[in-house]
């Protein structure tokens, strides 16, 4: 029996490594040759050919302070842009941040400056930029060390946060076509930390972007946002977690419908990251036995990104005074350290990181932005892949929607596939500010591993208060997911019908409303992975329309978070997504 043990033991390794994946380091070009302090970087398509270019901050008084900006060739090279403000102003940069703030469709770009003003670009859709020179977001200055864009009151218009050292932080609420007035009331602007980097995600799944900011040397904070004020989270482990973080990353990383939060720490090798679990009720649980939060390194940026393309989230840590770091998840939030590849087998004075298909081949590769007081330059490492299918999600929001986010920032993506025979939902959070650190912008492309699934079942898109779905999407390809134009269509029905839920979210009690559809055999409401919790007769429908208390068919009131309303009949299957709280 032992021996059948220990074959059985060597088997599972040799599987686990053989299914490992590779990376190459590049070693020629600009984009790994150009030294620098260089602290974050956003991938984005600022000329419009569909393929991520690259932007770089940098500190080095060296070469002038010049930031950098790399245009895709589309086969993993980039040629260097020499000529423009973008490139030529010269600056102590320490992050940037990516969205379109003005509504023509095109990249628009800030960059965190320290100890002089900030600088704010409009994008012309070619590469080059129009430099903004009035107005708060650029004459204000500070020791502005982090960034990110976030429709925050949902009013259609971008709104902009930018952390300082040592000095109250700023908040720019948008009001239209680029302008912004500056917001300074509220412990969000009047809070004094040595802050280091920003992260805006909606961890309550009520629809409004929350806030945290990763802070060194005293408690970090989290930030609920009302709507369009702010409350301090005054709950553990948030009032009590101090040390000299760098940065965090939000991601679902146990496909549950919410977003859990990854923080980089760490001073010398004396400390460890944070890793907190999202409970789906607003509260989140400190994990303390994961290979996550065991390491203790010097951390900075941090990325989370499917890199073996299996249907969850992996994570990346850039390593300060070590090698980088690299995680492998199981699907259920359980990580695994990858060692023996090329990206973890480098590091030391890494600062931000962030992935992106390069070099459209359908994996994500990965770039990190290194601090090279000491020497060295910025490493890039393509992705070799598998054999897994894939698909990448580019959203498009313009036209008949509120505003001119046209780019989707703070949407919200749930996909669903059936992996291994197990149905699988995977959520995305489209964020301005993805890669820890001082900053780093994975591409706004969402990318999901989909295993041996040969399409995506199901795509629901939230944003703007809005729902759009689509069905049926063949893997391997870059789906444009126009929300411009996407109606709710039906799955496996030319019928047209319409589902509706009021209140949406609900907190006693909520009417679900039926019209149009015809030949009903049973309504369901099932939670996010798609168990039945309870199921209606037919009869109990009362002119089609029925109010439920939200109780399960035990009477007990059901957990709040994501749930679906879904209707069979004979003509095919109709769902609403429903938020409980």
């Amino acid at each position: 029996m032992k021996h059948v043990f220990a074959f059985f033991t060597l088997f599972m390794i040799a599987r686990l490594l053989t299914a490992q994946i590779s990376f190459t380091k590049v070693t020629e070009g600009a984009i790994v040759n150009d030294g620098g302090w260089n602290y974050g970087m956003c991938w984005a398509d600022f000329n419009m050919d569909e393929l991520p270019d690259l932007f770089v901050v940098n500190n080095d008084a060296n070469n002038g302070k010049l930031n950098f900006l790399y245009l895709n060739n589309g086969d993993g090279t980039f040629t260097k842009v020499t000529e423009g403000e973008v490139v030529n102003d010269g600056g102590s940069s320490y992050a940037c941040t990516v969205a379109d703030v003005t509504g023509d469709g095109y990249s628009d770009l800030f960059v965190a400056n320290h100890n002089e003003n900030n600088f704010l670009y409009f994008g012309n859709g070619d590469g080059t930029f129009e430099k903004v020179t009035t107005g708060p977001v650029v004459t204000d200055g500070g020791k502005s060390v982090g960034c990110a864009w976030a429709d925050y009151d949902q009013d259609g218009w971008l709104d902009l946060y930018v952390v300082n050292r040592d000095q109250p932080n700023f908040l720019y609420h948008g009001t239209g076509l680029g302008s912004f007035e500056k917001i300074t009331t509220g412990s969000i602007v009047t809070d004094v930390a040595n802050s280091s980097g920003c992260a805006w995600g909606d961890y309550d799944n009520d629809g409004r972007p929350d806030l945290y900011v990763a802070n060194s040397g005293s408690e970090s904070n989290l930030y609920h946002n009302n709507g369009s004020t702010f409350t301090k989270v005054e709950e553990e482990p948030f009032v009590s977690d101090v040390s000299s973080c760098s940065g965090a990353s939000w991601g679902d990383c146990d496909n549950d419908g919410d977003l859990d939060l990854f923080v980089s720490t760490g001073q010398l090798g004396t400390y460890v990251n944070w890793f907190y679990l999202n409970n789906g009720d607003g509260s989140f649980t400190k994990v303390t036995d994961s290979p996550l939060v065991n390491e203790v390194n010097w951390a900075s940026g941090s990325a989370w990104g499917d890199y073996d393309k299996d249907g969850d989230l992996d994570l990346a840590v850039g390593g300060y005074d070590g090698n980088n770091l690299l995680f492998e998840n199981d699907g259920s939030g359980n990580f695994t350290k990858i060692t023996g590849n090329a990206f973890v087998n480098d590091g030391n004075y890494t600062e931000g990181l962030a992935w992106a298909d390069a070099d459209d081949d359908g994996d994500l590769d990965i770039f990190t932005a290194k601090n090279n007081y000491f020497g060295g330059n910025n490493s890039f490492f393509l992705n070799e892949g598998n054999d897994n299918n894939w698909l990448k999600v580019r959203l498009w929001a313009a036209g008949n929607l509120d505003g001119y986010n046209t780019l989707a920032i703070g949407a919200r993506v749930e996909a669903w596939a059936t992996i291994d025979g197990e149905q699988v939902m995977q959520m995305r959070e489209v964020s301005s500010q993805t890669g820890g650190g001082q900053g780093g912008l994975n591409e706004l492309i969402q990318f999901f591993g989909l295993g041996d699934a040969s399409m995506m079942d199901s795509i629901y898109v939230t944003f703007m208060g809005w729902t759009f779905k689509n069905y049926n999407i063949e893997a391997n390809q870059t789906y444009l997911f126009d929300l411009t134009t996407v109606g709710i269509p039906e799955m496996n029905s030319p019928e047209k019908a319409q589902l509706s839920a009021y209140p949406n979210p609900a907190t006693d009690w909520v009417k679900i409303k039926l019209n149009g559809i015809s030949e009903i055999t049973s309504l369901q409401i099932t939670d996010l992975q798609g168990k039945i919790i309870l199921e209606i007769n037919t009869d109990d429908l009362n002119q089609n329309e029925f109010i439920w208390n939200l109780e399960d068919r035990d009477g007990n009131r059901v957990k709040p978070g994501v749930h679906f309303v879904r209707i069979i009949s004979g003509k095919g299957m109709y769902a609403e997504k429903l938020i409980i709280r």
